[in-house]
């Protein structure tokens, strides 16, 4: 009886040609998928500006009843889904959102907290920066 002999032959090209053919494709992709982002912040902008004028004749009882129940909805989607992903029984599923969301909010705070601590460039604001900075001083338009 001969013995058997593996051979691993390594091949002659790791890469294929449709590789490259599919980054250009994906980075082209990215490219339109972070235009639409810019042209749908934009539009989200002058929504909400268009939205709030809307607003603004409504009563204050009926505003309020809206916030309310916009809260409550921000609030209790994540939670029923928290809840269902308990009930399925994906408990890491839950660990990992709930450490994903701490991890966002405190790079989110860290962050916040390092620009707040920088030293300012320009020790008093001139238009520019009060235009950007000051409610009201600076409006959006809609497309």
């Amino acid at each position: 009886m001969q013995p058997i002999v593996v051979v691993d032959r390594k091949p002659s090209r790791i890469r294929r040609s449709v590789d490259g053919v599919r980054l250009v494709g994906l980075v082209v992709l990215l490219a339109v998928l972070a235009g639409l982002g810019t042209v749908a912040k934009n539009t989200s902008q002058g929504t909400s500006s268009d939205l709030g004028h809307a607003l603004g004749d409504l009563p204050g009882l009926l505003k309020n009843l809206i916030q309310i129940v916009g809260g409550l909805g921000v609030l209790l989607v994540p939670m029923s889904y928290v809840v269902l992903l308990i009930i399925r029984g994906q408990y890491r599923r839950v660990i990992e959102a709930l450490l994903t969301g701490v991890g966002a909010v405190l790079i989110a705070e860290g962050l916040n907290w390092a620009l707040r601590s920088a030293p300012s460039s320009d020790p008093v604001p001139g238009p520019d920066v009060a235009a950007l900075t000051e409610p009201g001083r600076c409006r959006s338009t809609p497309i």
